[in-house]
């Protein structure tokens, strides 16, 4: 509670009316205080007199001045009567807290919650809430006086749960309320706010389920969100819903933005440190093993390429903005129509333009658990649900699969698309050709399914599922998606992009910004493409060392996975803290990540002399 915000306008409550419904218990009686205490004058409506007189003693005991006012909302001729009972305690009201609501039908599909019920709870949620601020904004407007109506919403607008259809929609109306009461009251000094909820303890939960009530934060973490609404510049409030949870953590934040970016932070790494000191990541000084980036480098082709661009191209001048030469070298590389492209700088972008695109905030998607924590960060970002099968890691390695079975069975009418990495991140498991049909068999034909490719390259396994043969069939919405960061080593030039059948590459190349990759980027990735020989030896010298390793952990009983990636996950050793510091004595530096219930590391492919050092101290601990 110490760590609740401020509110800067706070101290502008003194003597101002403020009309709360709902007002006897739970998060109406804490705004009830919380007004009070700042000076407010409190007007309290409810049903029950005996609750409100409780909520009305609470605030005299700490000095503050409220009345009580029994009445229902949902009863029209009750309206008037609540209101002129304000006006003659304290004056003209100036501030309305919609708070009144009910639950309504509970854990039950539509077609079976009792429509008397329903009609109920839209009187109480949505039409007793209109009726109120109908009532304060038609005197104060009539009066030449400035009034806010605050009206409450709920997390389940962003988020609609199965059984509680009458709830949800009568509390996304309440916002789409707001917004038209914003819109005809601006003129007139009328100022309308939403507040949403997320779940807290109630009287009415603890009643149900005390165990779960005691697990939710107390409903005071509310009263911050309701003291901004209530006292901020009009302007900056006008037809906004502000989530009560977010602006608990970050005021500023959400009351500029008043949506789940509120909440967002700079994606970064942990700042490097060698020896316990915190140095530049400079991979000509050490062996830099966290990334999965390639230690054999780019094509030689490169540099030649770029220095050639800068000549041709000078930095002040703007890149060509359709990449001609880019999609060409891509399109014959990869045997598909140049209008089957999407370009970007690096396909975590693409990436994110998918989600944007394909999926609306609380609708879902689809993967494997873990997953790669960039894909979980860009859901996270964009206000989607992850619906996650835990990926299948057998105990002695090989057998480990990506558990296709359950991510269909996690499919429903939210989901809004599939993401899978082949192979996979962080388990190195790539998909296979039967499986792969079998499921795109199995699931909704109108489902996009992206399927991540950023290791592909890397991958020599027979029978593996070829999805540039699924995209070129074009009868799913695959989408595929590639990086020159990893197996191209241009991790620095930034250029990904998402191949699919025409009509829905054209989709995704709607929402792409003009000018993504530079000019030189697009050169060196052209380079890098078209250098086949570089590509055959970086691949064999990858194939071999995977091997290597793959074969030494398997001898040290570390049970790896078989992987098709540029590292593989291995059991870690009981003594694991001191492989890491050995190897980071020696300027060599593994990921310090932990997978799968903390019993699973990383282990890179490396050069040999490299993996030479990380086998032997590997094999030490192991032995242990």
């Amino acid at each position: 509670m110490a760590s609740l915000p401020a509110v800067a306008g706070e101290a502008g409550l003194q003597d101002r009316v403020v009309m709360i419904t709902g007002a006897g218990q739970g998060v109406g009686r804490v705004l009830a205080l919380a007004f009070a205490e700042r000076g407010a004058k409190v007007c309290l409506i409810g049903r029950q007199a005996e609750t409100l007189n409780g909520v009305l003693t609470e605030v005299a005991r700490q000095g503050g001045r409220a009345c009580a006012l029994a009445g229902d909302i949902s009863n029209p001729g009750q309206v008037a009567r609540l209101l002129d009972g304000a006006v003659a305690a304290f004056g003209p009201v100036d501030i309305l807290i919609n708070n009144a609501g009910v639950g309504g039908p509970w854990a039950m599909p539509f077609w079976q919650a009792p429509v008397e019920e329903v009609a109920q709870t839209f009187d109480i949620n949505l039409t007793g809430s209109f009726r109120m601020a109908h009532a304060v904004a038609a005197r104060a407007v009539a009066e030449g006086r400035a009034a806010r109506i605050v009206n409450v919403s709920s997390i389940a607008t962003d988020a609609p749960m199965a059984g509680i259809t009458a709830y949800t929609t009568s509390k996304s109306a309440v916002e789409a309320l707001t917004r038209a009461m914003a819109a005809d009251g601006a003129a007139h000094r009328i100022v309308a706010t939403a507040v949403a909820l997320n779940s807290v303890q109630t009287e009415r939960k603890a009643a149900h389920d005390w165990a779960s009530n005691a697990l939710l934060p107390p409903p005071e973490t509310v009263v911050p969100a309701f003291l901004h609404a209530a006292t901020a510049p009009p302007d900056e409030v006008q037809g906004r819903t502000i989530a009560s949870w977010r602006f608990a953590v970050a005021p500023f934040a959400e009351s500029l933005l008043a949506s789940h970016a509120a909440l967002q932070k700079p994606i970064a790494y942990p700042p490097f440190l060698h020896k316990g000191c915190e140095v530049a990541r400079d991979p000509l000084q050490f062996s830099i093993n966290d990334r999965a980036e390639n230690p054999w480098g780019p094509s030689p082709h490169v540099a030649e390429a770029v220095a050639a661009e800068m000549r041709r191209l000078p930095l002040s001048y703007y890149p060509e903005e359709r990449h001609d030469r880019l999609l060409a070298a891509i399109s014959s590389h990869f045997d598909l129509p140049a209008d089957g492209f999407a370009l970007g700088p690096g396909s975590w972008e693409v990436l994110a333009r998918l989600v944007r695109l394909f999926v609306k905030p609380g609708e879902e998607i689809v993967s494997n658990a873990p997953g790669w924590f960039g894909f979980n960060l860009v859901a996270q970002r964009a206000g989607v649900r992850l619906s996650m099968a835990p990926f299948h890691v057998a105990a002695a390695g090989s057998g480990s699969h990506h558990n296709l079975a359950q991510i269909a069975a996690r499919i429903t009418p939210m989901t809004r698309m599939v993401y899978l990495i082949h192979p996979a991140n962080p388990e190195g498991v790539a998909l296979g050709q039967a499986e792969m049909e079998e499921f795109l068999a199995l699931i909704p034909a109108h489902l996009p399914v992206v399927v991540d490719e950023a290791y592909i390259e890397y991958a020599d396994a027979p029978n593996l599922f070829d999805t540039l043969a699924e995209v070129r069939k074009g009868q799913r919405l695959v989408i595929g998606l590639r990086t020159f960061s990893k197996f191209y080593a241009l991790a620095g030039a930034r250029v990904g992009f998402a191949y699919a059948r025409p009509d829905l590459a054209e989709l995704i190349r709607g929402a792409e910004n003009i000018f993504g990759i530079s000019s030189m980027s697009e050169a060196a990735a052209v380079a890098a493409l078209t250098d086949r020989d570089h590509a055959a030896q970086v691949h064999a010298a990858f194939v071999s060392q995977r091997r290597r390793v793959t074969q030494a952990l398997q001898e040290m009983g570390l049970a790896p996975l078989p992987s098709q990636a540029p590292f593989i996950l291995a059991r870690r050793p009981a003594a694991i803290g001191s492989v890491y510091d050995r190897l980071e004595a020696e300027g060599i530096y593994l990921a310090r990540y932990a997978f799968h219930d903390n019993e699973y590391m990383m282990v890179p492919v490396a050069k040999p002399e490299v993996t030479d050092r990380i086998l032997t101290v590997l094999g030490a601990a192991a032995r242990s």
